[in-house]
């Protein structure tokens, strides 16, 4: 199978939102993926700390920590740097 490359960033968007659409992804059929998730608000806490906790359990997400916010495009596009 070939490698995949997801990539998802994120904002300012509800926990259990966030926890759902992470677990979406890691629960499709096809697994060999790169996950990429780009925190794009670096002051919340809340959520890094969630992507983090996912990242410790799956080697399958590379966690990205914007300096500053870079707006949905902006992060997707930097998020393309790390694609395999």
């Amino acid at each position: 199978m070939e490698l995949v490359s997801v990539i998802m960033s994120t904002y300012r968007e509800r926990p259990e939102w966030l926890r759902e659409a992470i677990e979406s992804v890691l629960n499709q059929t096809y697994h060999d993926i790169q996950f990429i998730v780009i925190v794009d608000d670096p002051t919340n806490i809340v959520l890094r700390e969630i992507i983090e906790e996912y990242s410790h359990r799956d080697s399958r997400i590379e966690v990205i920590v914007n300096e500053q916010n870079l707006g949905l495009v902006g992060a997707l596009n930097a998020g393309l740097k790390y694609c395999n």
